[in-house]
């Protein structure tokens, strides 16, 4: 019986068959559920060659009739053409694969941003023309240059193809892409974004739900120009309209660069319910002086605060007069239950860096907008005391309340997706080996690291694409230092599941030495695809 012998037997040598013969078994093969190639060059042998999942027909001594039934001809007649044929495709599947797995693993990160934005009220962690520029810019060549690659030591190692299960965008594909690097490239940029949020005064705990708090805007038509004539506007907390963030700005008081600092989300709870100023140092104690009270004589003397403070003054902590409203166009300080009314038309001193009272300078205050005056203050986290280490962790350059945080958080985030794009890159050449077994030839590839690289760079340093992708350049650690773990992680963890992998693939002990485990098997089955 030839299905019982096709069944039972690996190696079968069948001789002087005829066509019908060769036709029967065609279809006994298919109906085992085999991968049958069948030869040919007459006109007899076309019934089998259009029955056999590929027929192959010879280009020289061939008929036309037995070409146009099959599936592949060889030009030259030389029957080692078919391996490299076969070897040739079997290369083109695995490119594919490999470069839908690697485009495939930036969704999640570019997914989760938004969906953060909407259940976690977040400031948004990544902006939709930062993804164009990670699908339509660096993804663009890394995911090209897979067509490239070359074939891996096993690829005629393996059984042939099942066309029915054996697709070319499976689940255990889409699972590997999505669920597992996939949300491990996420975690590494929202790590860099609450890193880099954190490093310009928001807290993560301050962060969630703050898209939906009451926020306050500065209103510098209704201040004194006599207090604040030409700084620039500035924003307190969130605004669902225009994200209010912290800046690295050169200018950040009303009379030069460095006299006063502004408020962000933390500093809110230091509103008081007195009219004066609050003066808060390194360690936060805090002065302030009540509406009817003068002043000048309300203010502790330098000889006072050396005392209490040991001479630890803060770097940099002026106070000023905003006026504030809420995005319902409240006044700020009817809105907010800890405020009153700032001033009522009384003088007040302002107090300049380095622990100098100003007597002389007092400034007076229109009480047109009675009622609706508020004083805030706030220290840049950032900048510490007095001394050789008063600088901030921007290289000196105090840091301010603006809408410019975000941008940052979000270039850092753009970054970090790019790097841990690098470990993806690499780690995807393999389907079963490893990296150290395919090595870095593919020179194309490694262009694209490079322009990958360029693209990113242009588009986080380079002034003139700030305005197009809201960017700005970052500083030294947030560059590539956050993602840095995932993106080595990401590498050691992929290389792991190839190891026991390999301990699973039936056929490629003599290309590894590794022989077959059950845990191997178990990842092969689960984890390749």
């Amino acid at each position: 019986d030839l299905k019982f012998v096709l069944s039972h037997y690996r190696d079968i040598v069948f001789a002087r068959t005829t066509p019908t013969q060769k036709l029967r078994i065609a279809e006994t093969q298919k109906e085992l559920g085999k991968v049958t190639a069948m030869t040919g060059d007459g006109v007899n042998d076309a019934p089998a060659l259009k029955a056999a999942n590929i027929g192959v027909a010879m280009g020289i001594a061939g008929t036309q009739v037995a070409m146009q039934a099959a599936d592949m001809i060889l030009a030259n007649d030389d029957f080692s053409s078919i391996v490299n044929a076969i070897e040739e495709g079997r290369l083109i599947f695995d490119n594919l694969k490999k470069s839908i797995a690697y485009t495939l693993t930036s969704n999640i990160p570019e997914i989760t941003p938004f969906l953060a934005f909407v259940i976690l009220q977040i400031p948004l962690p990544l902006s939709t023309v930062l993804i164009l520029a990670i699908d339509l810019g660096t993804d663009i060549l890394p995911a090209i240059s897979f067509a490239y690659e070359a074939p891996e030591l096993d690829i005629m190692c393996r059984k042939p193809r099942d066309p029915q299960r054996d697709r070319l965008v499976t689940n255990k594909l889409v699972i590997y892409s999505y669920l597992i690097i996939g949300y491990m490239q996420a975690a590494a940029g929202f790590y860099t974004y609450f890193q880099v949020m954190y490093d310009y005064g928001f807290k993560p705990s301050g962060l969630i739900g703050l898209t939906n708090k009451v926020v306050y805007e500065f209103d510098l038509d209704n201040m004194s120009p006599t207090v604040f004539p030409d700084v620039d506007k500035k924003k307190i907390d969130w605004d669902d309209n225009d994200s209010s963030k912290l800046h690295i700005c050169g200018r950040v008081g009303p009379r030069d660069a460095d006299d006063a600092s502004v408020a962000t989300i933390d500093s809110m709870p230091v509103f008081e319910k007195c009219s004066g100023p609050i003066f808060t140092f390194y360690n936060l104690q805090q002065y302030c002086h009540e509406k009817t009270a003068t002043p000048a004589a309300q203010m502790p003397s330098e000889s006072q605060l050396d005392a209490l403070l040991g001479g630890k003054w803060t770097y940099d902590q002026n106070v000023g007069v905003v006026y504030g409203r809420d995005k319902f166009n409240r006044p700020a300080c009817d809105a907010m239950p800890q405020a009153t009314i700032a001033l009522d038309g009384q003088t007040y001193t302002l107090f300049v860096p380095y622990g100098v009272w100003s007597q002389d300078g007092q400034d007076k205050i229109d009480d047109a907008t009675l009622n609706t005056e508020c004083l805030y203050w706030t220290r840049s986290p950032l900048i510490e005391a007095v001394g050789e280490d008063s600088t901030s962790n921007d290289g000196g350059v105090p840091v301010c309340q603006s809408t410019e945080a975000l941008k940052y958080a979000q270039s850092a985030f753009f970054i970090a997706i790019v790097v841990v794009q690098y470990a993806t890159l690499f780690f995807c050449k393999c389907r079963t080996l490893s990296l150290t077994m395919q090595g870095l030839a593919n020179w194309f590839q490694n262009f694209a690291v490079v322009v990958e690289s360029s693209v990113a760079a242009l588009v986080v340093f380079a002034p003139f694409m700030w305005v197009v992708f809201n960017t700005r350049p970052l500083e030294g650690w947030h560059i590539c230092v956050p993602a840095m773990p995932f993106a080595v992680f990401n590498y050691c963890f992929d290389e792991l599941r190839k190891y026991f992998l390999r301990q699973g693939v039936p056929n490629l002990k003599a290309i590894t030495g590794a022989s077959q485990t059950r845990f191997g098997k178990w990842v092969y089955k689960t984890t390749y695809y």
